[in-house]
């Protein structure tokens, strides 16, 4: 009797949630993903949180204006997800199809909305673990809170961060851990993601007492091609690009925002110990500051145009990831190629003539990353994807078996290896590509 009232309760609570979920389509698979398309969409997210819905997909296909009735009332905006219950999801933007020079654009969230400054974990998503969120693009939002804030999240742990923007939006905090995108950051990978103006607007500035970063507060994660335009203004572990560090790996960023501190404050990252911090830069005259806890810093010259010295941007992508001019301007900061740089999607159906071996992703990574590749049209053969050492030594082997033509991606976990440079190979009939990743721990 006890059990089957356990189970008619369950029945009801999986009901309630259902009547009070919004989607306008789809089912919450990652093949049949909910569409977003309204705000009403975007607020049934929060009844799936948890780890009871780790495996949901939800793809974003409309622009969203939260500006408006019930959503820019009295304290607005409440984030998604909570420290009982995180999102542990995928949260996923499509490409809108509207083009300008060299740039696509995804569907936007603009003007949210968030004013409780008792409350803690701030954000469009207030907590996150184990999560993958795409493409998202936060425009003109103003966010209050307490501790630990941001404009994307307020507290993320272990999730996957890749092509987010966060447009003239204004965060303060009251207490500490604030970031223009991330409140706090751990364990995460966070890749071709920034702050910035919108559209010759000054990019929203991001204040609160003690580590406060221009894209994130307090930083524990790794973090590649990302920048930040954002103002800062704190007490102490005050940066442009990150507030205070602590085990961290930063690869190819930068930061160009004025910063305001009394303590611990630097140009590009305020305090810190035990991180990683490889050609990444800011700029000393934007910023006000001659120093910082990492980076390396460089007069505005050196930093808006690309071709004056060889020792800024080095070993940046400005093929396939980095913009040398943003559209038709040239010597400017560098920007994304976000028409490139998206790489192999689930939903793209071309596949093209020859094998393609993609960029792994997340680039450095700790310690999973992905690797995908597409075998072409009228292929049916034996395939290979094996990955090596500096050595030539093999260290895994992830696939050896016939493949159809297609798109396929594999995760490597590489937990038992050392930090370092590995290779991986994509072997067929007629092919072989190599390409190299980094492991940083």
């Amino acid at each position: 009797m006890k059990n089957k009232l356990k189970f008619l309760s369950l029945l009801v609570f999986t009901f309630q949630i259902v009547l009070l979920a919004q989607f306008a389509g789809g089912s919450g698979t990652e093949e049949d993903p909910w569409q977003i398309r309204t705000p009403e969409n975007l607020d049934s997210i929060r009844y799936f949180t948890g780890p009871e819905h780790a495996d949901k997909y939800f793809f974003q296909t409309a622009l969203i204006d939260l500006g408006v009735s019930p959503w820019n009332e009295g304290k607005g905006w409440i984030p998604i997800g909570n420290d009982s219950l995180e999102f542990m999801g995928n949260y996923k933007v499509e490409i809108s199809g509207y083009t300008h020079h060299d740039y696509d654009y995804y569907y936007e969230i603009g003007n949210m909305l968030i004013n409780d400054s008792l409350l803690n974990n701030v954000g469009l998503f207030g907590v996150t673990k184990n999560a993958t969120i795409k493409n998202v693009q936060l425009i003109l939002g103003e966010i209050i809170g307490n501790n630990t804030c941001g404009s994307l999240i307020g507290s993320s742990t272990n999730s996957i961060i890749y092509n987010c923007t966060v447009a003239s939006c204004e965060v303060t905090g009251y207490e500490n851990n604030i970031g223009g995108l991330i409140g706090t950051s751990t364990e995460d990978s966070i890749s071709v993601s920034c702050t910035e103006g919108w559209w010759g607007m000054i990019s929203g500035t991001i204040n609160g007492i003690d580590c406060i970063g221009g894209l994130i507060g307090n930083c524990r994660s790794t973090i590649s091609n990302c920048y930040s335009h954002s103002p800062v203004e704190g007490n102490s572990s005050v940066g442009g690009f990150v507030g205070t560090v602590s085990n961290a790996n930063i690869l190819n960023c930068y930061s160009v925002g004025e910063v305001t501190g009394t303590n611990l404050y630097g140009g590009f990252i305020g305090s810190g110990d035990s991180t990683i911090v490889t050609h990444s830069y800011w700029d000393i005259e934007s910023s006000g500051q001659n120093e910082s806890a990492y980076g390396e810093g460089r007069p505005s010259i050196e930093m808006n145009n690309w071709v004056i010295s060889d020792s800024t941007y080095v070993d940046w992508d400005f093929v396939n990831i980095w913009n040398r001019s943003y559209g038709n301007h040239s010597s400017v900061i560098p920007r994304f190629y976000r028409n490139i740089y998206v790489g192999i999607d689930e939903h793209e159906t071309i596949i093209p003539q020859s094998t393609v071996l993609d960029q792994n992703y997340p680039n450095p990574f700790n310690p999973s990353t992905s690797i995908s590749y597409i075998i072409p049209n009228g292929y049916y053969d034996n395939v290979k994807l094996q990955i090596f050492n500096t050595k030539g030594e093999l260290v895994e082997t992830l696939v050896n078996k016939k493949q159809n033509s297609g798109k396929y991606s594999v995760e490597f976990n590489a937990s038992d290896l050392n930090s370092g440079m590995y290779f991986y190979s994509l072997k067929t009939l007629n092919s072989s590509t190599t390409k190299k990743m980094i492991l940083l721990k």
